[in-house]
């Protein structure tokens, strides 16, 4: 049977460390942990520098003891048909493991769960200033009827150019 995410896994990050307990668990569809950790790092790096509106539990942990504290390793692979198979399969990882994001499987719904710390997308530079798009749409227009006039001109030397070879293979055919 052929899986849409063949590479789908169960995940932990935890540290060697004993005084620090904490484990995260989590879901993944890309196949090598490494980017999986990097995405972490990069959410933790976002964070810090006020992109994400806030904090993740992996934010929190990476802040309280630092990143370089912490590893990464696959508690499961489950190639899954759907987002949603992969997302009820690390909720039920949640509840049967001890970790801290465990209490976010009984008190938030899947929708929740994908929505955290996504904020929304950011408004492009046009819709900001609307008069922006006036103007750009004007320009547009304007060099649309350049485009067209040009054509136009380039049609009629092209017709002129025939029209002249024609009358000339015509007179030195009559010779």
């Amino acid at each position: 049977m052929s899986h849409i995410l063949p590479h789908a896994k169960i995940y932990k990050i935890y540290s060697d460390d004993p005084y620090i307990a904490e484990v995260y668990i989590g879901a993944s569809k890309y196949k090598y942990l490494k980017k999986i950790m990097d995405n972490h790092k990069l959410d933790y790096t976002l964070f810090q520098l006020g992109k994400l509106k806030h904090a993740t539990l992996l934010c929190v942990l990476f802040a309280t003891y630092g990143v370089d504290k912490f590893k990464i390793a696959t508690i499961k692979e489950c190639p899954c048909n759907s987002e949603k198979d992969l997302l009820q399969t690390k909720i039920d990882c949640l509840i049967s493991n001890n970790c801290i994001n465990k209490y976010m499987a009984y008190s938030r719904t899947a929708d929740d769960l994908r929505s955290v710390s996504r904020p929304p997308p950011p408004k492009s530079k046009y819709e900001k200033d609307p008069e922006k798009i006036l103007r750009m749409r004007e320009q547009r227009k304007l060099k649309q009827i350049e485009v067209d006039n040009l054509n136009q001109d380039a049609k009629q030397w092209q017709k002129a150019k025939y029209e002249k070879a024609r009358s000339k293979s015509s007179t030195t055919a009559h010779m």
